[in-house]
Parts: structure tokens; C-alpha cells; sequence
């Protein structure tokens, strides 16, 4: 699109008004006033015409330099300081929704250092609706789910998708198994694990999914007859070895993992093991 020289006459000034103090050293001005003038992204986007990956460079390095100088010099960042942040980094990805470093490194800052993980989801998604081929982006909302939000769920969905991404290394596959399975959501992963194994030709990676699959199989089948035993007695049962005692399967399952499954308070099966390798 061609701009009039009015036009650009009336844009330029507003943009360097908007954006002219992002680069300037942190000392030279008052940092309130920098914090305070988080402009809009769409408005930068609509005044910063065909430079508006600079611009979102511009951004992002601001946003960096004022928390990244504040944590150097052990500054007590405070709550209208990460609200000026997450502006910031949200006008970036405004201006330009395709880079990538203003999703991976302002998300990871905003779930570990100013202990706002909803905020990084919210970023991370619109990052992974822009670039659904980054399988880091993929696991990062995953971990963030997992770490900071204790949804165990949400970040085997998150991680699952990240691993059927070429080149995706080969443990989130396992992880959102092993997630998938701590969220009780054994079949999920199960079925999961199936997907990977027809797509995987490596016989080191295929023989860990499998172990992982005979152990998943085994607390899916006891989890089975559990729900039996209750429906017929309206009872749980007092442990897994009742469940043989009164026929609903006719052998214990063995752990791979070398664990003992049981039946926690809330009738799901899981195994002491975890499924986790033990250390030699």
C-alpha cells in the first residue's frame, strides 16, 4: 500500500513518539515513564508501516533490558513493572506474530520470573496459532501447564502434540505418556504411545515406548476389573490381589518397571514404580 507524503508526515512522528524511547538507555530517563508508555501493538502496528519487524525487535529488546536490568541490580520488581512487561512483549508479538524468540524467551520470564504462568499461556498459545510447527513452543506450554499450573492433563495434550512434530527429540513422547498416565488418563496414553510406535523405525526408541505400553496395558486391565468388582459389590476392593481372589482376572499384571501396582483413594490404578527406570 502507497502512502500519501501527508500521511507519512502525519505516522512518522507518532511512531517515534510511541517507540522512540525503547532503545534509549535505561539511566538517560525516568523509568516510570518508561513503563508507562507501553503503547498498543495494533496502533505501533499501523504507524510503524514496512518496519514493523524492527519495531517488534525494538520491543522485545526493551522489554528485556528494563527486567533483565532490574534483576541485575536485585531491584524489587513490582506488580505495575511486569504489567508494563507483558505489555510490552505483547505489542511485539503484535507487530510481528511470526517471531519466535518474543514467545519462547517473555514466556519463559513470565512464568519464572514474575510468577505469572497465565500470562505465558496466553502468549504461548497465540505463538503456537502462529508457528504450529515449533515443537518448543508446544513443549514449553506443556511444561508451564505441568509446573507452574499442576495440570497434568493439559500438558500431555500439549507435549503429545510437541512430539508428533519432525524433529521433536525423542523423550517428549515418553513424558506425555508418563503425564497422561499421573492425570489418570491411562487409555489416552496408551493410545498415544500406539500412534508413536507406527511411526517410529528406531529400535532403541520403539523398545522404550513398548515397555512403557506393557505397563500402561497392565494398570488399564486392573483398572478394568476394579470398576467390575465395584459395580458388582458396590465396594472397592481392599487391594489389587482381591481382585484375583474373586476372579476378576485371572493373574496379577507384572510391573516392567520392576513396581507393585495398587488402587489409590480414588480407584485409579498406578504402580509404585511410576514408570520410571530404576537406577543402577
Amino acid at each position: 500500500m502507497r502512502l500519501s507524503a501527508g500521511m507519512l508526515c502525519m505516522l512518522l512522528p507518532l511512531h517515534i513518539w510511541l517507540s522512540g524511547m525503547v532503545i534509549t538507555p535505561k539511566a538517560v530517563f525516568d523509568a516510570k515513564f518508561e513503563r508507562d508508555i507501553a503503547a498498543s501493538g495494533r496502533l505501533l502496528r499501523f504507524t510503524s508501516l514496512e518496519f514493523k519487524s524492527l519495531a517488534a525487535d525494538s520491543r522485545l529488546l526493551s522489554a528485556i533490558f528494563y527486567v533483565g536490568k532490574m534483576l541485575e541490580d536485585r531491584a524489587i520488581i513490582k506488580g505495575q513493572d511486569w504489567d508494563w512487561f507483558t505489555a510490552t512483549v505483547n505489542a511485539s508479538a503484535e507487530l510481528d506474530p511470526y517471531f519466535y524468540d518474543t514467545y519462547y524467551f517473555s514466556a519463559l520470564t513470565l512464568a519464572w520470573s514474575a510468577n505469572r504462568p497465565e500470562e505465558a499461556v496466553k502468549l504461548l498459545e497465540k505463538g503456537v496459532s502462529y508457528k504450529p510447527d515449533s515443537h518448543r513452543l508446544l513443549f514449553n506450554l506443556g511444561f508451564i501447564y505441568y509446573y507452574f499450573l499442576k495440570d497434568n492433563a493439559k500438558a500431555s495434550e500439549y507435549i503429545a502434540m510437541a512430539a508428533k512434530i519432525k524433529g521433536a527429540p525423542p523423550f517428549y513422547a515418553n513424558l506425555a505418556a508418563r503425564l497422561a498416565y499421573d492425570s489418570g488418563r491411562h487409555e489416552t496414553a496408551a493410545a498415544f504411545l500406539l500412534d508413536m510406535l507406527t511411526n517410529t523405525e528406531n529400535e532403541r526408541i520403539r523398545a522404550m515406548y513398548e515397555k512403557r505400553l506393557i505397563a500402561l496395558k497392565g494398570a488399564i486391565e486392573l483398572e478394568k476389573a476394579a470398576k467390575e468388582y465395584e459395580a458388582r459389590y458396590s465396594d472397592r476392593p481392599a487391594d489389587i490381589a482381591e481382585l484375583k481372589t474373586k476372579g476378576f482376572i485371572d493373574s496379577l499384571p507384572d510391573d516392567p518397571y520392576g513396581g507393585e501396582y495398587y488402587i489409590n483413594e480414588e480407584g485409579r490404578v498406578y504402580s509404585s514404580s511410576g514408570f520410571i527406570e530404576k537406577r543402577q
